[in-house]
């Protein structure tokens, strides 16, 4: 793995296009919202997170959702380990609960190169 792990994840994250929404309303400026690709602890993991601090939003349960469109098809690990053609478009979502009125929260999802794309992780 060694310092592989950067390039493999900066390459997957050029070879996608991204589109961020909450409650179907989509995120401007995403793509601004990516972090620096650093190793993992002291593993020979990689990650990349994408972090955004919402507005501040109601109580109640909100709607993550990530699109990721592919304009050639690739081929990169999935959360196994094993090949995966990714192609197309692809959607991932997930909900939030906001539990104090007017709260931010905010939202993580990560690229991590030896398992695979995109696990939807958040952080309230």
């Amino acid at each position: 793995m060694a310092d592989e792990g950067p390039d493999v994840l900066r390459q997957f994250r050029d070879a996608v296009s991204y589109e961020f929404f909450i409650d179907g309303e989509p995120i401007e400026d995403a793509t601004t919202h990516w972090n620096g690709i650093r190793r993992y602890g002291d593993t020979g993991h990689w990650h990349l997170r994408w972090e955004y601090a919402t507005p501040p939003q109601s109580i109640g349960l909100h709607e993550f959702r990530v699109r990721k469109t592919f304009d050639q098809p690739l081929c990169y690990p999935d959360s196994t380990g094993e090949d995966k053609l990714w192609q197309g478009v692809v959607e991932e979502e997930s909900t939030y609960d906001v539990i104090t009125n007017d709260r931010s929260s905010t939202l993580v999802p990560s690229l991590t190169h030896e398992f695979g794309a995109d696990p939807l992780d958040f952080i309230q």
